[in-house]
């Protein structure tokens, strides 16, 4: 990440933290009444405090070890802070802070198109990212391959044939037994808007570029909201019941156990790793994330977007 260098090379960070020690040590060296070798033992201290905050990453090492030493154990309530939920009303997800619009995207093979086809869609997504003046995250998910609708459409076809339901019930079997067996998943492709200035400007905005696109897409409803929330952290097809109690949208929702590690999370104990990349690469291959979002595994992918100011960017 670039930062300024204001004077002798030193961020305003590291100046800041400069005229923090440097007085003390100075003060230390030069207005205690004891020995030279005391005074410059006791200067040193502050001095190599100053080094360490100054030129190391070891402070926010360290913050960022005691956060973890006290939330190593999340119970309900640090959840629910965590969370940030506080109701889904008119389609729109409030959090204490902000609000949310979600939009789920159909997705296009794009290694089955042709090459002016891929430079029309490489062009309109270039297009699509440099309209954007507010920040949205895309979400890969990852849930359970669920066939009930398409099992719901055929089986009322096969209703007024005994064959064709006998047929039907030996071909359910089956694919179900292919879904479990090697562990076949679906992929999910949302997109994030959070409020900037106008919520309702920025969906206008975001579905107006999605439609030049040729993207198939739906905003997602107050019932979908929810659903789509609740499958990051449980498996939203078990038969198991989650019934709410206090706060409804928290307790359907959200996990019932949150254990952090220092290299992992237990999430209702399954073992979950979280990878953070920042910054993006000059130049990409034609469908870079294919090779990651065709690997047959259990995982989510989120793109944070933010658009810089135009005079930031030349600094």
């Amino acid at each position: 990440e670039y930062q300024e260098k204001i004077i002798f090379g030193l961020t305003f960070r590291q100046l800041l933290y400069a005229i923090i020690f440097l007085p003390v040590a100075l003060a230390l060296l030069f207005k205690l009444p004891l020995t030279l070798p005391y005074r410059v033992a006791l200067a040193l201290i502050p001095s190599g405090l100053a080094i360490l905050f100054m030129f190391t990453n070891l402070p926010k090492s360290a913050i960022n070890w005691l956060k973890w030493l006290f939330n190593r154990e999340l119970d309900q309530e640090k959840i629910k802070q965590y969370l940030n939920l506080k109701e889904i009303k008119d389609d729109v997800l409030y959090l204490k802070d902000r609000k949310l619009s979600i939009i789920k995207v159909e997705p296009i093979n794009f290694t089955l198109r042709n090459d002016k086809e891929k430079q029309i869609v490489i062009s309109t997504f270039q297009k699509f990212l440099n309209s954007l003046d507010f920040p949205i995250q895309i979400i890969v998910a990852t849930d359970s391959l669920n066939l009930d609708l398409y099992f719901t459409n055929l089986e009322q076809h096969s209703e007024k044939n005994t064959t064709y339901q006998n047929i039907f019930q030996d071909f359910k079997k089956h694919l179900h037994h292919i879904i479990q067996n090697q562990g076949l998943l679906n992929r999910s492709f949302y997109l994030v808007i959070p409020e900037k200035e106008e919520l309702t400007i920025q969906v206008s905005v975001i579905e107006e570029l999605l439609k030049n696109l040729n993207l198939k897409f739906v905003r997602l409803k107050d019932q979908e909201l929810q659903f789509a929330l609740s499958s990051f952290f449980i498996d939203i097809y078990s038969e198991e019941d989650k019934a709410a109690k206090n706060d409804y949208l928290f307790d359907m929702v959200a996990p019932t156990s949150f254990v952090n590690h220092p290299k992992e999370a237990i999430v209702n104990n399954i073992f979950f790793r979280t990878i953070a990349v920042r910054g993006y690469p000059r130049t990409v291959e034609e469908g870079f994330l294919d090779k990651i979002i065709t690997i047959n595994g259990d995982f989510d992918i989120a793109l944070h977007i933010e658009p810089y100011d135009i005079e930031q960017q030349m600094v």
